[in-house]
């Protein structure tokens, strides 16, 4: 079950990555620009939550502005996030992840 969810909960995150990123292209007000910024962020937050409980870290790789630093990154924001999580992970529900120091 926890490589299910980890997995699932990693392809939401990019998701809503690509999706902000795509925002920026599209022609739209500012106040909608910011609702569906503010309604990626808040789904992103859980998103990242369900990513660090599927992966067991015990909050030790992720902290509140995770979903800021991904709208502000993208793709590349998922896998620094993505990156530490697996770092910091006790479940090894995926292949060993490359480590930075590595």
């Amino acid at each position: 079950m926890a490589s299910w969810l980890a997995e699932k909960s990693e392809a939401i995150c990019e998701s809503l990555a690509a999706a902000a990123q795509e925002l920026n292209s599209v022609e739209s007000t500012p106040e909608v620009r910011q609702r569906l910024l503010n309604d990626l962020h808040g789904a992103l937050y859980n998103a990242t939550k369900i990513v660090e409980y599927a992966y067991d870290t015990e909050l030790v790789a992720w902290t509140p502005f995770e979903a800021q630093k991904i709208l502000d990154q993208g793709p590349d924001g998922v896998k620094a996030f993505m990156l530490r999580i697996k770092e910091y992970s006790d479940e090894q529900v995926f292949v060993p992840f490359p480590r930075t120091d590595a």
